[in-house]
């Protein structure tokens, strides 16, 4: 007797083409990390340097949370 999968492999590999289309199409938008590095949505900067880019936290959970 042979065991059957819990979903069909036609349903795995949808869901798999999926995935990957739905990665290729978040990959072309920026994050919002980007935007606020670029100046396009504002922010409270702490520090920064050629690596880093520190603001704080729009909804801080204690006060003075950094990002």
């Amino acid at each position: 007797m042979r065991l059957r999968p819990f979903l069909p492999q036609r349903i795995l590999a949808r869901r798999a083409r999926r995935v990957l289309s739905l990665q290729r199409k978040s990959s072309d938008m920026p994050t919002l990390f980007s935007r606020i590095v670029s100046g396009e949505l504002p922010s409270y900067k702490i520090a920064e340097d050629d690596r880093f880019f520190a603001f704080l936290d729009i909804s801080p959970l204690r006060p003075g949370h950094t990002l």
